[in-house]
């Protein structure tokens, strides 16, 4: 199985783990240490759960990740995170089909890893928007971020393609294909951090 390209994570809200449960961290309250302006220990947590359509003349994949990754403890967004991902691609020829002929199916690409571990680092525009490029001088992100993640998981999955064509005199044709494995996926991560970190 090969996958090109680079998969890019514009994370452009990092959510607390307290504020998603809806508890508070403990010691808040009167004499808190957020109160005397010291910062305090938070378990971190990423969430990413989209699909975009991709739109190419009258073709549309959608393009789906899901990642969630949490870093236990510490004052800020940097460190060491734990999790899991999945990357799907997914094409339904159905909308090309003409009035004389019938279109079905397409491809379905599905990819995770549940081992997932990666850092969370100051952003550095240079080495962000060189990575997974083989041009150097790639474009660089629209919006300034404040932290980022290199990463190359080996992910797991597998494709299936299997596009079906149907006429309205009865003749009809298919082609069928899989194929699965392991294979290294290039993946960045921008961060665009909202409201108060303490």
């Amino acid at each position: 199985m090969k996958i090109k390209g680079i998969v890019t994570i514009a994370l452009l809200v990092l959510m607390l783990q307290t504020v998603l449960s809806g508890c508070s961290p403990e010691g808040l309250g009167p004499g808190s240490s957020e109160e005397s302006g010291k910062a305090l220990e938070r378990n971190w947590t990423i969430k990413v759960d989209q699909t975009i359509p991709v739109k190419d003349g009258d073709i549309t994949v959608n393009q789906t990740l899901v990642l969630i990754a949490q870093k236990k403890g510490g004052d800020n967004i940097h460190g060491t995170y734990e999790g899991a991902a999945y990357i799907g691609s997914h094409l339904d020829i159905s909308p090309l089909a003409k009035v004389l002929i019938k279109l079905s199916r397409g491809f379905d690409i599905d990819i995770s890893a549940n081992n997932l571990s990666f850092e969370i680092e100051p952003f550095d525009m240079k080495r962000y928007s060189a990575y997974g490029s083989k041009d150097e001088a790639s474009l660089a992100p629209l919006v300034q971020h404040d932290s980022m993640s290199l990463l190359l998981p080996e992910m797991k999955g597998g494709v299936i393609i299997n596009p079906t064509i149907k006429g309205i005199d009865g003749l009809q044709g298919s082609y069928e294909a899989s194929g699965g494995g392991l294979e290294t996926v290039p993946m960045k991560i921008a961060i665009k951090s909202h409201g108060q970190m303490n």
